[in-house]
């Protein structure tokens, strides 16, 4: 599997067997990673988003690491910590959007801001990808601050979500 690493973190991409796992048996995936079990199942809401892009990752096997969840692992608990993801592969303009979350226990660590950054400088060497961006509440302001840390600036607002891109120009 495809492995991103940063000063505290493993940033694991899971294959298509893990992501079934992490849908449907999520403990099991932890399991089968080799990471602590910190959470048996994953919440409905969040198995019906996944099942798609679980979907759209086997429909496009060559390409899941676009589709796929990257498990963010600290080194130090051996725990995941939270996870990030890509919502499909580039678009014709070379953008691709991000998506993550963070663990309630591990949140305001700065877990997600590094691994936010490893994720756009993995990004970024991709030869279909120009700008990475994320669409977040406005209300969200832990990752205004996260998306900030990295580069990245405010380019569209709509009532409820401030968008954002990154390129390395």
């Amino acid at each position: 599997m495809l492995e991103l690493n940063t000063d505290r973190l493993r940033i694991l991409c899971l294959d298509l067997t893990n992501f079934k796992l992490y849908i449907n048996e999520h403990g099991n995936m932890q399991r089968n990673i080799g990471i602590q079990v910190t959470v048996e199942a994953l919440p409905d809401e969040l198995k019906s988003v996944f099942q798609s892009a679980y979907e759209q990752a086997t429909a496009d096997n060559k390409n899941y690491v676009w589709y796929t969840v990257w498990q963010i692992i600290s080194k130090t608990n051996n725990c995941a910590v939270g996870g990030i993801c890509f919502k499909g592969r580039p678009n014709i303009d070379g953008e691709v959007e991000i998506g993550y979350g963070t663990e309630p226990d591990y949140q305001n660590k700065g877990y997600m801001t590094e691994a936010v950054k490893a994720i756009i400088q993995w990004a970024m060497k991709q030869d279909e990808v120009l700008y990475i961006i994320a669409e977040t509440e406005k209300s969200n302001i832990a990752s205004h601050k996260v998306l900030e840390k990295n580069g990245m600036k405010v380019y569209k607002e709509t009532d409820t979500s401030l968008w954002w891109r990154y390129n390395s120009a």
